[in-house]
């Protein structure tokens, strides 16, 4: 039986989905991926794009409460994830860009946040200088 893992969906070019999609392809045969819709990245507007994403996945990540497996993540929604999900989280940083903020001032007060959890997780692998 493979090992199931639970991630965003890799839809879109930005660097961070990039990684996920070559991770998920390089062990699909290995591995049973089970993904989330990422509707941040299908959100043609980008003024609070992330607090509407938050708000939206929030009921997908709390269906995965009790789910078996584990998770690689990329995203803030990791905030809503309880400190169990956190243990079993490998948690991929792309880079962090405080310009590109498109829900300031709350997204670097939500960064600040995600920073102070990253401990929590089983792995956090920084994937850019």
């Amino acid at each position: 039986m493979k090992p199931i893992i639970h991630s965003l969906a890799p839809t879109g070019h930005t660097g961070g989905r990039v990684y996920l999609r070559m991770l998920q392809q390089l062990t699909s045969e290995e591995i049973s991926w089970r993904t989330v819709p990422d509707f941040k990245r299908s959100d043609r507007t980008r003024r609070w794009r992330t607090m509407r994403h938050l708000s939206t996945i929030a009921p997908h990540i709390r269906a995965l409460h009790d789910a078996p497996g584990a998770f690689v993540w990329d995203d803030l929604s990791l905030l809503l994830f309880a400190p169990s999900m956190r243990a079993r989280t490998i948690f991929i940083l792309h880079h962090y860009e405080p310009l590109q903020h498109d829900s300031a001032p709350i997204q670097a007060q939500l960064w600040q946040q995600l920073f102070s959890v990253l401990p929590q997780c089983a792995a956090v692998v920084c994937v850019a200088p």
